[in-house]
């Protein structure tokens, strides 16, 4: 487990996480046949979909720890619960379509998030 995420680290930190999927799913009657039920994602024409929306990710640039020696240990969860209001919070005073509306959910989110850096950068 610690060599796949040493190489799914490295692969996003090149950039090329896509391309190396669609060399694997290129080859997939050699190298993916044996190690996946054949109904699998990976086995299936829709993975060249998958591969295109993994190409979005080349535009991040990741700085990740490889000589880590817990690689193989299950990683840590970061609980952003305590950051995020819960739905029942919003403000009374939007009305009963916007509380609908995902777009203004994320919105009072980010906001209450820019708000709680703000308190904590003027301490």
């Amino acid at each position: 487990m610690g060599r796949a995420r040493a190489w799914l680290r490295l692969a996003l930190m090149q950039k090329k996480l896509a391309d190396y999927l669609k060399v694997l799913i290129d080859h997939k009657d050699e190298a993916l046949v044996e190690y996946f039920e054949p109904d699998a994602l990976m086995l299936s024409d829709e993975a060249i979909v998958i591969i295109g929306l993994l190409v979005g990710l080349n535009v991040i640039d990741c700085n990740l720890c490889v000589k880590e020696e817990d690689l193989d240990c299950p990683q840590g969860v970061i609980d952003f619960s305590l950051y995020l209001r819960s739905s029942n919070t919003i403000s009374s005073d939007s009305s009963n379509e916007e509380q609908g509306d995902p777009m203004t959910t994320v919105l009072d989110q980010k906001n209450y998030i820019e708000e709680l850096n703000r308190h904590l950068n003027q301490k």
